[in-house]
């Protein structure tokens, strides 16, 4: 499964992210950008986002990447996942393990790497809004047009921005 950004835009391709990199991605992005953060009505910006909304997304990524925060954060995050041990150390035998084929430590997904942070500032910025869905999703996206069967109507706020 991954999870998949659509752009408002029909030019802007949909931005994929991968199952295992997507809630790294998604914590780090709540705990460092506020516009990000759950709302109390419990609408969830990083679900959907209007042009205005998606353009300061993209630009408070782009400080928090200019900032060094993240490389730093990233950087961690690296260096912890390739250190978890598998449970067939403690439990089982290690050179059957079917989990760690024998290494005794998990695989892991691939790295997290600032390209995807990256991307999805450069979506942001592009998208002229966005909205998300997971691959496991009923939405019925026409990936010919990209557009979604209820598209937001967010030509009051694209006139703003023309």
């Amino acid at each position: 499964m991954s999870y998949v950004f659509l752009a408002n835009k029909k030019p802007v391709k949909p931005l994929e992210i991968p199952d295992g990199i997507f809630w790294v991605f998604r914590n780090y992005l709540v705990s460092y950008c506020p516009r990000l953060r759950p709302r109390d009505d419990g609408e969830d910006p990083l679900e959907r986002a209007d042009k205005r909304a998606a353009i300061v997304i993209g630009m408070q990524i782009r400080q928090i990447i200019a900032s060094g925060h993240l490389d730093a954060y990233i950087q961690s995050y690296n260096a912890a996942i390739e250190t978890v041990p598998c449970m067939c150390r403690v439990f089982g035998d290690q050179r059957t393990c079917s989990r760690c084929h024998g290494t005794g430590k998990l695989p892991i997904e691939p790295p997290i790497t600032i390209d995807i942070f990256k991307s999805f500032a450069t979506f942001c910025l592009q998208s002229g809004g966005y909205h998300f869905r997971d691959t496991d999703s009923d939405d019925d996206y026409d990936e010919d047009s990209g557009e979604t069967e209820h598209p937001d109507d967010v030509s009051a706020i694209d006139a703003l921005f023309e």
